[in-house]
């Protein structure tokens, strides 16, 4: 520490910007009298600028000061690290040019305003839109409750103004935000659209066509690089949503906007439903996303095999369904045998596994016509439900077991999933019987992976081998099902929590 107070006070003021936590530098300061003086005046900004929401008026109103004042002083933008964004649209019409009582900004302000524009990629009649945009007075609508023209200004203006707060801000690291797309701009209706590049020549708002030309060219923006995580909110802000049940969303298209980030690592979202009207395949080993987490959801495997198999490398995988009800009574199921194909492609890489999903894990007999996972056999390369072609080569010649995942060091599974991966692959694809050895007969401390550090058994009920750690054995942790009766007055319905918003982090 004497060494480093020695430095002239130009070398440390450098250093304390390059502390990227608030945390660290006001624990530093506290330290540090010199640090304390130094960084006392900065600490302030760094919590005004740290976060960033884009939800209400008033969240658009403050999004826009903070945006002149970044365009005013680059080095703003630097402090800049994480982005919330909560105004889904819920139809898709042409945005409308209005100039009636737009913001009045110094001759200055409004150059740079247009370049920040330009910058962006939003050029010629379009970027002359996106200035129209933030410059309109932020009187919006809630949705539904006037015209689908009126209800949608704010979805415009509120992506109009993210993307051009991304575009200043080159160390965001973390992003929240609901669906940006339309889901009535025909999209991935058409086989030849659901390709990459299917939204090419489709109307897009401005977040939407904004993150997909980073998304494709990467190497080439300088935002969004330390981008590493990504919390998808789902909400579409739908009147009938009441929070019973679980909601549609197009997961597999929203991580067409951000999965080949060079920092991109983790993606979560809660309460979902597969959207069987839009995207449902991505191409193989193309995203740079490690770590997914799926909860309170009602997914089938085929969904995940083709979000899994898109991931280049797997880390860390999450899945429980519960905590909503269906609004048509079905269930999602979980088949063993296609999900543990599924990860095997990842076995000496994936760490944590944590699924549950017994309550609706559905395997049967491989002679089985009604077998859910059958509809693509072994010799098949498509899903005869949508003709989608599966480019996985020999994915349903994988073999293995649960023992064969080389770096899993924290496992929570369901007791019925456990012993179907424990057996693994050569017993669920063989069709004599004889070969196939009973649940009974598996050796499950023999059958668990060497590294494996952690365990959490859901649905059992006593006994087991002595592991490090070791939950749901002493007592018994029941299994996540869907809620049959939303409407009882103390059913457990998932909700998700409202936080206590702050622009910084303490």
């Amino acid at each position: 520490m004497a060494r480093l107070l020695q430095l002239p006070a130009e070398i440390l003021l450098h250093i304390i910007s390059e502390v990227r936590s608030n945390r660290d530098l006001a624990a530093f300061s506290r330290s540090c009298r010199t640090v304390h003086n130094l960084s006392k005046q900065g600490l302030p900004l760094r919590r005004k600028y740290r976060r960033i929401r884009l939800v209400s008026n008033s969240d658009l109103e403050r999004g826009f000061t903070l945006l002149i004042a970044i365009l005013r002083r680059p080095q703003l933008g630097e402090l800049v690290r994480h982005l919330e964004l909560d105004r889904p649209p819920t139809c898709y019409h042409d945005y409308e040019i209005r100039n009636k009582d737009l913001k009045n900004l110094k001759s200055e302000d409004l150059e740079r305003l247009r370049t920040a524009i330009g910058n962006a990629g939003f050029t010629d009649g379009y970027g002359e839109k996106v200035l129209n945009m933030v410059l309109q007075p932020y009187e919006f609508i809630t949705p539904y409750s006037g015209t689908p023209q009126e209800g949608l200004r704010g979805a415009w203006v509120a992506q109009a103004l993210a993307a051009l707060l991304i575009s200043v801000s080159p160390y965001i690291g973390s992003m929240s935000m609901s669906i940006i797309m339309s889901d009535f701009t025909g999209s991935y209706h058409s086989e030849t659209d659901r390709t990459r590049f299917g939204r090419r020549e489709l109307r897009c708002l401005p977040l939407e066509k904004f993150l997909m030309d980073t998304n494709d060219n990467p190497q080439e923006k300088p935002w969004l690089q330390y981008l590493h995580s990504v919390e998808l909110i789902n909400n579409k802000e739908n009147s009938w949503d009441d929070g019973r049940f679980y909601e549609e969303f197009d997961l597999l298209g929203m991580l067409q906007f951000f999965d080949r980030l060079p920092s991109i690592e983790r993606v979560g979202i809660d309460a979902m439903a597969q959207d069987e009207n839009f995207l449902r395949f991505l191409p193989p080993t193309r995203s740079n996303i490690s770590r997914i987490r799926v909860q309170y959801s009602s997914v089938n495997t085929v969904y995940f095999m083709h979000l899994i198999n898109s991931c280049i490398t797997l880390k860390e995988f999450h899945y429980s369904t519960g905590g909503r009800a269906s609004s048509d009574g079905s269930f999602s199921p979980f088949n063993p045998r296609t999900f543990l194909k599924t990860i095997l492609g990842h076995k000496t890489t994936l760490e944590v596994l944590d699924v549950d999903s017994d309550s609706y894990c559905y395997y049967i007999d491989i002679e089985s016509g009604s077998d859910y996972d059958r509809l693509i056999s072994h010799d098949e390369k498509e899903d005869p439900r949508d003709g989608e072609v599966i480019a996985v080569e020999g994915f349903w010649d994988r073999s293995g077991s649960l023992g064969d995942f080389t770096s899993l060091r924290h496992l929570g599974i369901g007791l019925a999933v456990l012993l179907y991966l424990a057996r693994g692959t050569q017993y669920m694809d063989t069709e004599d019987e004889e070969k196939v050895t009973p649940f009974d007969q598996v050796v499950l401390v023999d059958a668990l992976p060497a590294c494996l550090e952690s365990l959490c058994i859901r649905g059992y009920e006593k006994g087991l081998p002595n592991l490090k750690k070791v939950i749901g054995i002493e007592e018994c942790i029941e299994n996540a099902s869907n809620i049959e009766d939303p409407d009882e007055e103390n059913a457990p319905l998932w909700e998700r929590e409202e936080e206590d918003w702050t622009e910084y982090e303490f």
